[in-house]
């Protein structure tokens, strides 16, 4: 019987191409990138190379590229960073934070963790066609509300939310919210830029896209 995989939104092989460009660092190139000696330093420069690659594509600057083990430490690093830095500054007590109801369990179980937390979460609910209901969002957002985390491209049923709108009715309501998007699904397809798409924080995660399992970013 022939084998026929059709699970590509959960992961997918790796590009001939990207195993060629990663070789050299299995064996060669494998030095601390820490380092101070000569192979530090070289392997240093093709890290930053790699990050620079990464923040034209997106449209931002190199500085702002974390690389992670994926797509769940990048939303993690997102939402739970972004929250341990307002409690660092006094500023989480009272705080809202909001997301939809057909996030990644990386993002849902975070945020009913701070719901149990005593935090004020609020899920969006989808319309029927799986966008999430935008007069329910705005109505949702008030002076309180911190954060909001909605996914790019569901991987179950393939929707895609309109993030520039989504960030427009944010910064009316309340510019000072920072808006993150799990964007995994979306590169191959999609426009990533930053600043077009109105986000803060955007998570990729390589084994979507054809790239090594256990590489991801967090813009």
């Amino acid at each position: 019987m022939k084998r026929i995989y059709l699970d590509y939104a959960a992961s997918t092989p790796l590009d001939p191409k990207v195993k060629e460009v990663m070789e050299p660092f299995w064996n060669e190139l494998f030095a601390n990138p820490g380092s101070k000696h000569s192979d530090g330093v070289l392997a240093r420069k093709h890290l930053e190379d790699s990050r620079n690659t990464i923040a034209k594509i997106l449209g931002v600057k190199s500085e702002e590229i974390f690389f992670t083990s994926g797509g769940t430490e990048s939303n993690s690093l997102a939402i739970i960073g972004f929250l341990n830095y307002l409690e660092d500054k006094n500023k989480l007590d009272g705080s809202h934070i909001i997301t939809s109801t057909i996030e990644h369990p990386s993002v849902l179980e975070v945020f009913e963790k701070y719901k149990k937390k005593g935090l004020r979460v609020d899920f969006v609910n989808v319309k029927s066609d799986g966008l999430v209901d935008l007069n329910k969002l705005e109505q949702m957002i008030g002076g309180e509300t911190v954060l909001v985390s909605i996914v790019y491209a569901n991987s179950e049923i393939g929707t895609i939310q309109p993030l520039r709108e989504i960030s427009n009715i944010i910064k009316k309501k309340n510019p000072k919210i920072v808006f993150h998007t799990d964007a995994s699904q979306a590169p191959i397809y999609l426009e990533v830029k930053a600043a077009t798409l109105g986000v803060n924080m955007l998570t990729l995660d390589g084994q979507k896209i054809y790239g090594p399992k256990g590489v991801g970013i967090l813009y």
